[in-house]
């Protein structure tokens, strides 16, 4: 399944296990299909979705991701996507 955010289409799965192993920008995704969570990662977003708190991965009923190699990519889109969406679990503006 796929879904169009900020002009770029992010894979979007339900189990935190399906997503890319590879470097990129990731979201979660409530219920309702909303961003409650964006994040970027140099290393596996897998991974780093996997260090979030268990009560956080709680509120997320799907994950998106997008693999972006340049770490300038991935910050200009986190800010974008930040600053549409202003996702709920989010709680330092990224830098």
């Amino acid at each position: 399944m796929n879904k169009t955010v900020c002009g770029k289409i992010f894979n979007v799965v339900k189990s935190r296990n399906n997503v890319s192993p590879n470097a990129g920008v990731y979201l979660f995704l409530n219920n309702k299909g909303e961003i409650i969570y964006v994040g970027r990662t140099e290393r596996s977003m897998r991974e780093r979705i996997s260090e979030h708190s268990e009560s956080d991965l709680k509120k997320a009923s799907q994950f998106g991701f997008r693999n972006i190699n340049f770490e300038n990519d991935r910050k200009d889109l986190e800010k974008q996507i930040y600053k549409v969406h202003k996702p709920i679990l989010n709680n330092v503006k990224p830098s």
